[in-house]
């Protein structure tokens, strides 16, 4: 069974015992229903903060969704073999024209920090805004990358960084193609 099967199913699994509908579940969890829907059905991959929300959600700790017994040491990731999953902003998955996510630890139980590569695409439509719970540091691998932070703006080149507190609205975009190393980190209660 993979990864986004084994999360779906044991979401769907309490969400079913605690006889919450899908529509009742994101509105606890402050997420579309098509997220809930497309994560129980293994068609999307949640990131650590979309977890933390189904955790509260459901009133259990995130580590519920992945803690099978196995996978306790450390995960690696040769090149090329991150997970592709699909980013949720604001509880909605986001326009797949803005950015590619390549999780690099995927299937680690009981984490903290998200480790992701985000391969960014120029568009001309405005960037949706994230915001959720934690921290996030960005490093630019390739490219240039536009940061709008509440009502900042920081332009990044290659080997530039930014750490920030996630719960301000935020975005980040690029006139070119780019490249950037993502790590989010979200308490867990």
């Amino acid at each position: 069974m993979s990864y986004s099967e084994s999360v779906g199913r044991k979401m769907k699994e309490l969400r079913e015992q605690k006889g919450l509908s899908i529509a009742q579940l994101a509105e606890n969890c402050k997420l579309s229903e098509e997220v809930i829907a497309d994560i129980e059905n293994a068609k999307n991959i949640p990131n650590i903060a979309v977890l933390a929300e189904m955790a509260r959600g459901l009133n259990v700790r995130p580590e519920t969704f992945v803690d099978d017994g196995e996978g306790c040491g450390p995960v690696l990731t040769r090149s090329g073999e991150g997970v592709v999953s699909t980013n949720y902003a604001n509880g909605h998955v986001s326009h797949p024209v803005f950015a590619s996510y390549v999780d690099l630890a995927a299937g680690k139980p009981g984490s903290h920090m998200e480790p992701f590569v985000l391969d960014l695409k120029a568009s001309g439509e405005e960037a949706p805004m994230s915001q959720h719970e934690g921290e996030e540091m960005i490093y630019v691998l390739e490219g240039d990358v536009d940061v709008v932070y509440g009502k900042q703006s920081y332009s990044l080149k290659k080997g530039d960084s930014l750490y920030y507190d996630s719960v301000i609205p935020h975005s980040v975009t690029t006139k070119s193609a780019a490249k950037v190393l993502a790590v989010i980190y979200t308490p867990i209660n």
